[in-house]
């Protein structure tokens, strides 16, 4: 096997781990994209949840 056909194994292999790695279903469940600047009356909240840590940025929900 000459070495070219060798590389472009390797880069095909490399390829399909990538492509495998990034559809991955392990990330967080739930995140925050948006955020209300304004505070929330007490009154108004009833339960509370910080985000989870894979997330990209922390919240509370």
């Amino acid at each position: 096997m000459s070495s070219r056909s060798l590389l472009l194994v390797m880069l095909v292999l490399v390829c399909l781990q990538s492509c495998t790695e990034a559809q991955n279903g392990n990330g967080p469940s739930l995140c925050c994209f948006t955020y209300q600047s304004s505070a929330i009356p007490s009154k108004q909240v009833e339960v509370y949840k910080k985000t989870q840590a894979g997330c990209t940025k922390p919240g509370t929900m």
